[in-house]
């Protein structure tokens, strides 16, 4: 699936999305490049929407949290 139809998919659900995010921007070392696609979700119902899409298109899932001991690569 392209980014940009998964972006609009995950949109839908009301959650903020960002393609090519930097994690840097998150992580409380400031290090890490960017996600391919980034989340924000405020609440469940939200989460429930992007949970929902990621089980049926077999998507991988990584939940960020406080971004507080975490480093991410670069690029």
């Amino acid at each position: 699936m392209a980014a940009k139809a998964m972006i609009e998919e995950f949109s839908a659900t009301g959650a903020k999305v960002r393609a090519d995010e930097l994690l840097s921007k998150h992580l409380t070392m400031r290090v890490g490049g960017p996600a391919e696609i980034y989340i924000e979700i405020m609440d469940g119902q939200q989460l429930s929407g992007v949970l929902s899409i990621i089980r049926k298109r077999g998507l991988s899932l990584f939940i960020l949290g406080a971004g507080s001991n975490l480093v991410a690569h670069d690029s």
